[in-house]
């Protein structure tokens, strides 16, 4: 039988283990890309709306505020997310989730 800390201490050699980390780094990056796309696209509709002569100022008006909410939607998931630190932005390192400031951070 294998003693329980045996059991833990190899766990944590798996998670830290190099490749897997280049993994987690890798797959974080991409989220984070796909994060700032989302973001942009957002940016460009609010701008194409602005510039759109044919709809009323109430349009507008309606249109910003349906992608300022969504724009807001996408900020908090990112940030609850496991896809950088919350206080450094750093992707690199194991992140544990904190419940002083509920989000993801450096061990």
């Amino acid at each position: 039988m294998i003693p329980q800390n045996s059991k833990v201490e190899h766990k944590v050699k798996i998670l830290k283990n190099p490749r897997l980390r280049r993994i987690r780094y890798r797959l974080r990056t991409l989220l984070f890309k796909l994060f700032e796309l989302k973001k942009d696209e957002m940016h460009r509709k609010v701008g194409e709306s602005r510039r759109d002569d044919s709809l009323s100022y109430d349009v507008k008006g309606e249109r910003f505020k349906e992608l300022q909410k969504e724009e807001e939607r996408l900020i908090i998931n990112f940030s609850q997310s496991p896809i950088n630190c919350a206080m450094c932005g750093n992707r690199e390192e194991d992140l544990l989730y904190h419940l002083g400031y509920r989000g993801w951070g450096k061990s």
